[in-house]
């Protein structure tokens, strides 16, 4: 799970990087925004006291899935069959960035 989180992770990053002009920008924008996105997760912050539009928009970031089944196969004892709905949010996330991706990375004519 810890490959496919990353691999997520260079998506969404190598996404960033082709909006901004410089590809640095990307990185920063991630640098910046990993505090909030760790908060968003529901670790270090109860998720319940989220409001409900980000309650339920913070499983648009591959963290929030991450974390969830990190935690849950590390200090639960999950198998994989009980985080698959992390798994799930990880692989579509990664199919949505790799279309985004292509169609971005297109040789333009």
């Amino acid at each position: 799970m810890l490959s496919f989180f990353v691999s997520v992770s260079l998506l969404l990053l190598l996404f960033l990087g082709r909006i901004f002009k410089t590809r640095e920008r990307g990185l920063q924008l991630l640098l910046i925004t990993s505090v909030p996105m760790l908060f968003v997760s529901g670790y270090s912050w109860p998720a319940e006291s989220l409001p409900t539009a980000l309650y339920y928009a913070r499983w648009l970031l591959p963290t929030t899935s991450g974390i969830h089944g990190f935690v849950s196969i590390n200090q639960l004892g999950a198998s994989l069959m009980d985080v698959i709905w992390e798994f799930a949010v990880l692989l579509g996330l990664a199919l949505v960035m790799i279309a985004v991706g292509i169609k971005l990375y297109r040789p333009q004519r």
